[in-house]
């Protein structure tokens, strides 16, 4: 049997003190997907690029219906995804997902759309309205937008019948509903 990563439980795996494995996979709601994706934070942008599959993470707000995004003018996400044609746009996706080892659950949400190279003017005023803010030092002047296409996510949690409170019997290994 191959190593697992710490942390990581293969599916016939049991869940601290004997527990039986039962997590739920359900799918979200479009108005679901953009409230957990609104607030803006970090995603990643995935693409096919010049030299192949990319994913890179970024800084983003969600401003006038499209996702914002800041880069290095003439660096990666620039130069790999302009077309060089005006109206002529790559189709990218962009990911965000939350989730919490702990109590095994989280979210994921997928935007699929178009990656815009504003004109000089839409970029002031991206510049001036849109609040996304870079985490690298370098001066990232360059604002991107993704006009999406389409969105879905997806949530994992306990089944609903495993929504109770637990709590671990003492010397037993196995936790008691209550």
């Amino acid at each position: 049997m191959p190593a697992v990563p710490p942390g990581h439980m293969h599916d016939h795996d049991s869940f601290p003190y004997g527990g039986a494995r039962s997590e739920r996979l359900t799918a979200l709601s479009e108005d679901e997907c953009w409230n957990l994706i609104a607030g803006g934070g970090v995603g990643r942008l995935a693409f096919q690029g010049r030299s192949g599959p990319m994913v890179l993470p970024v800084n983003y707000t969600f401003h006038e219906g499209g996702i914002v995004f800041r880069t290095l003018p003439g660096g990666t996400i620039d130069w790999e995804l302009d077309t060089g044609l005006a109206g002529v746009e790559y189709t990218v996706a962009f990911e965000v997902d939350h989730h919490d080892e702990s109590t095994r659950t989280g979210w994921s949400v997928v935007v699929q759309g178009s990656l815009h190279h504003p004109t000089p003017e839409e970029e002031a005023r991206l510049a001036a309205e849109a609040d996304v803010t870079p985490w690298p030092g370098e001066e990232r002047l360059r604002y991107l937008r993704i006009i999406p296409i389409r969105i879905t996510g997806r949530r994992v949690g306990p089944a609903p019948a495993d929504i109770v409170k637990t709590t671990a019997v003492p010397g037993r290994g196995r936790p008691r509903v209550g």
